[in-house]
């Protein structure tokens, strides 16, 4: 079986793919999320909880949607592109 995550995952990939020099966020149930590097930027620039994915090294960070609107343009002027996905 494989689980959604690794879905999910290996999608963000692709999309990191096709946009290598952006953060990949994905909007998801009233969140922002983003995993491995992108999380660790992410993090850094706006300063919210980095972890990792249960039995797993997989960094990941997120915040509520409704915080988008200070932290875009916060990641933006430290001159990080975003890559917004829907789920």
């Amino acid at each position: 079986m494989i689980k959604i995550e690794s879905i999910l995952e290996r999608q963000l990939d692709l999309v990191k793919e096709n946009y290598p020099n952006h953060l990949v966020w994905l909007r998801m149930n009233g969140f922002i999320q983003c995993i491995k590097e992108d999380a660790v930027i992410t993090s850094e620039v706006i300063g919210c909880i980095l972890t990792e994915r249960p039995n797993s090294e997989i960094k990941i960070t997120g915040f509520p949607e409704n915080m988008l609107d200070e932290y875009l343009p916060k990641v933006i002027k430290s001159g990080y592109p975003v890559a917004m996905c829907e789920l």
